[in-house]
């Protein structure tokens, strides 16, 4: 049946059946878009550790970015990750999948995926006048029946983020591979934040080749700003990408710093110091009275339900998080892990907030 109804903040139009809701979010609905405070606990991809060492010619600055650049990075991954299938590097995980959308989505189609996940997918599919349907999820946990039940002749993709976005609950590789066996889409699996978890990337499994895995530098390895990602496919789908690409659409020097933070290894020190801050912030909001979900990321996800009354509280303190709402349309907080400093603040000034909102609702 076709309804209207506010989800969260925003009124939209959408169609609902016992499997999902179809919708056509945009990006301005991207938490992006969501104004920095003094204490901005929304965007990840914090570094807490020393970067590698490396230098700036600046004489570079002003070439356009080579093959050889790209390439070196690529055949880097390839070796010290032990990938067999085809490594392409692009403009940051969000660059590439913008170029998948453009690729399978030109014919028009849908775009299945779980009701809560990271959504730039889902707002490039409607930039093309496509359509998404967000399947209703078991609780948090991806419900993969549902999944294929909602794939028909127009599904294009299927987009799958592990560890989810924003429930950071892992997927199971093997759940992946035996839906990507029943589909004759594509199945994208974002791995943005592997490997805060402690799950295996599919990268070290035997997938099938309408699976295609993204990964990226911003996370782990803290070069959000530099816009380095890359895709792990077969054959096909590489002569596919690269013939409706730019071979240039990662910049030279973002890819020779990747490469420096790639043979270093010094991510797995800042993987250590964001879970260690995690656990920090988890117990801090359960004394506080705020019971957090179990993560296998670098963001929190509360289980407690909150109103944008206590949002506005916060946001009048300086603090600045990201409200999540549910398919039951309950808002919860996810909350991204800063040094300890900015986590300490956090939960002070949260603290106060949360005892003066709830002694004036009581």
């Amino acid at each position: 049946m076709s309804e209207e109804a506010v989800v969260g903040m925003y009124t939209q139009s959408y169609y609902k059946n016992n499997n999902y809701i179809i919708s056509n979010r945009n990006y301005s609905d991207d938490y992006a878009n969501l104004e920095s405070l003094e204490i901005d606990m929304t965007m990840s991809g914090k570094y807490l550790t020393d970067y590698p060492d490396f230098s700036l010619d600046l004489s570079k600055l002003c070439k356009y970015p080579s093959h050889y650049e790209i390439i070196l990075l690529e055949e880097k991954l390839k070796k010290r990750l032990r990938i067999d299938k085809e490594v392409i590097v692009g403009s940051g995980s969000n660059g590439i999948l913008h170029n998948l959308v453009k690729i399978f989505f030109k014919d028009g189609g849908n775009l299945v995926t779980p009701y809560l996940t990271f959504n730039i997918v889902e707002y490039g599919v409607s930039s093309l006048n496509g359509y998404t349907k967000r399947v209703f999820m078991n609780d948090l946990e991806i419900d993969y029946k549902r999944l294929y039940d909602s794939v028909d002749e127009d599904t294009k993709m299927i987009y799958i983020c592990n560890p989810n976005n924003p429930t950071n609950i892992v997927c199971s590789n093997q759940d992946i591979i035996e839906l990507a066996n029943k589909v004759k889409c594509v199945v994208v699996i974002d791995e943005a934040c592997i490997e805060f978890s402690n799950q295996k990337s599919l990268i070290e499994e035997d997938f099938p080749d309408n699976v295609l895995v993204v990964r990226t530098f911003s996370k782990a390895y803290g070069l959000a700003n530099l816009r380095v990602g890359y895709l792990v496919c077969d054959k096909e789908t590489e002569k596919i990408y690269k013939e409706n690409i730019a071979s240039n659409d990662a910049s030279g020097l973002s890819c020779m710093i990747a490469i420096k933070a790639l043979e270093s290894g010094k991510y797995i020190d800042n993987v250590k110091i964001i879970n260690k801050e995690k656990e920090y912030l988890i117990k801090e909001l359960e004394k506080i009275g705020v019971e957090c979900y179990n993560s296998q990321s670098n963001t929190i996800f509360t289980k407690k339900i909150f109103d944008n009354k206590f949002i506005e509280k916060l946001h009048d303190n300086g603090v600045s998080l990201l409200p999540i709402y549910d398919q039951d349309n309950n808002m919860k907080l996810r909350i991204a892990i800063q040094d300890h400093n900015t986590n300490k603040e956090f939960i002070k000034r949260f603290a106060i907030c949360y005892k003066n909102y709830y002694e004036e609702v009581n």
